[in-house]
């Protein structure tokens, strides 16, 4: 294999932890949302049910057309007809989340989940950004090398295969 297909590959694979991550936190915090939903029941008049425990915080990744993202929304839901409403997010300069602010979104039952999720996402956001790097680099430097190549008049009388250990052919 070429380094390009082994750098493709290592991307395939940092796309794939993106989503499992997105789909672990999601599982996740749907456990810790039921938890502190039977807890708020426990703890609520006979015959009542506690508060809802609406998180709106939401994790995003995807892969599209050679890039990934991986970023937050927050997902509102109007009570009566349902329609969803996406909040965006900013990102801060680096590309990243500011930790504070992400959590001061966060409700307490996900505080920590979304503080190891983010720091998880940054640290794959941080490796696509350099792989994209190197990979642009290696389509430069062939694009380069095949220029060369057919600019050189040498190269044009080579023979279209070159032997490292000649073939005894018979006599």
């Amino acid at each position: 294999t070429t380094a390009l297909e082994d750098l493709l590959h290592a991307q395939l694979s940092i796309e794939a932890q993106s989503l499992a991550l997105r789909d672990d936190f999601r599982r996740i915090r749907e456990e810790l949302q039921q938890a502190a939903q039977d807890e708020a029941n426990a703890s609520a008049r006979p015959g009542r049910r506690g508060a809802s425990m609406y998180a709106p915080l939401n994790l995003f990744a995807r892969g599209r057309n050679g890039s990934l993202e991986i970023y937050w929304q927050e997902v509102h839901v109007h009570g009566k007809s349902r329609t969803k409403r996406f909040e965006y997010i900013p990102r801060n300069s680096k590309g990243g989340y500011s930790i504070p602010r992400l959590l001061a979104r966060a409700r307490p039952f996900e505080v920590e989940l979304v503080h190891e999720t983010e720091r998880r996402a940054q640290e794959l956001r941080i490796l696509w950004r350099e792989y994209s790097a190197i990979r642009r680099a290696l389509n430069r430097v062939e694009v380069v090398c095949r220029h060369r190549i057919a600019e050189n008049p040498v190269n044009q009388r080579a023979p279209a295969r070159i032997e490292l250990v000649p073939t005894l052919e018979p006599a």
